[in-house]
């Protein structure tokens, strides 16, 4: 804001209710989702997103606002599947990064 401010706004994807969405909802049949990817969670993907889908976009967020870098340009610990991005950040502290 021009105050300083952070704000956190949500665009997410909007989908006009037309005759061709609702006879594809009667149907059952798939419908176009709209990903960002990096930044989608696997389950929200998959279209089983849960309340908690929107702490993975926020993390993503967050790792792009302090390495200036998308997250898709990160390598992922085998292990645990979590984003390398740690040493791309040295002005935030070790318990954040945590």
């Amino acid at each position: 804001k021009p105050d300083g401010k952070l704000v956190l706004i949500d665009f997410g994807s909007i989908r006009e209710i037309t005759d061709t969405y609702l006879a594809r909802m009667g149907r059952g049949s798939e419908l176009t989702g709209v990903i960002s990817a990096g930044y989608t969670p696997i389950e929200q993907i998959n279209g089983k997103a849960l309340p908690q889908s929107d702490y993975y976009a926020l993390g993503r967020t967050l790792v792009y606002l302090v390495t200036g870098k998308q997250p898709g340009k990160f390598s992922l610990d085998i292990k645990t599947g979590r984003l390398l991005w740690h040493n791309q950040a040295p002005q935030i502290l070790q318990p954040v990064k945590n």
